[in-house]
């Protein structure tokens, strides 16, 4: 794993108005995202022209390109009567004894929230935004990963839908931390300097979609 950006001070939570849990069936935040890293190149060259021109559908389209699995820096799910998760292939066993990592998304709440200490070039809301955020889990019992933690946030881009195909745009940030045994340790592995951090743009390509199996798990 490798950070998909460099790390920025740690994020100081926001104080904000009583958070209430997505089991409220808000329809915006439920289903399959696919996120991409706002510091690929292309990316970001359209995401740049978007801005200026205030249509998204450039950034849709260079998004677009990168099919997945392999395609997209992540993958998430969000289905409040079930189960929510998030997969990459930058969240792996560096040693490739278990391969890519089913992480979930726990305690996944709607509210204010703040994104602060923002590296420079990336797009994100400068003051409170209506969004979700996530804890990020992952047990293993595996004899060289004791696990990892992390956290979620996202919010909707508003006012923007492609058409025909009705998809919404989001942005982000995502960052997961390794904790490695002793063994993966010895071997020189550190856990912060395998973290996972990415500030994303995030399309859900069908509305409400919860695939019966994600594609990630199709590998």
């Amino acid at each position: 794993m490798r950070a998909a950006t460099k790390t920025a001070k740690k994020e100081v939570e926001p104080s904000d108005e009583e958070a209430s849990d997505t089991n409220a069936e808000n329809e915006d935040y439920k289903g399959t995202f696919n996120l991409f890293a706002q510091t690929n190149p292309q990316i970001a060259e359209a995401a740049k022209n978007c801005k200026k021109s205030g249509d998204w559908e450039q950034l849709y389209q260079q998004c677009s390109k990168y099919e997945p699995p392999h395609g997209p820096t992540a993958q998430i799910t969000i289905d409040t009567k079930g189960e929510s998760t998030l997969f990459s292939g930058q969240i792996c066993d560096p040693m490739g004894s278990i391969g890519t990592w089913k992480v979930e998304l726990c305690r996944i709440t709607e509210k204010n929230i703040l994104f602060q200490n923002v590296p420079t070039g990336v797009t994100l809301p400068k003051g409170p935004v209506q969004g979700i955020e996530a804890q990020l889990e992952y047990s293993s019992n595996g004899c060289g990963v004791d696990g990892g933690s992390g956290s979620f946030k996202m919010t909707k881009v508003p006012g923007w839908k492609s058409k025909p195909d009705n998809v919404s745009l989001y942005q982000g940030h995502v960052s997961f931390v390794p904790k490695f045994t002793p063994l993966y340790k010895r071997k020189g592995y550190r856990d912060e300097e395998e973290a996972f951090k990415c500030y994303f743009w995030a399309f859900r390509e069908d509305e409400n979609r919860v695939p019966e199996e994600n594609d990630w798990e199709k590998q």
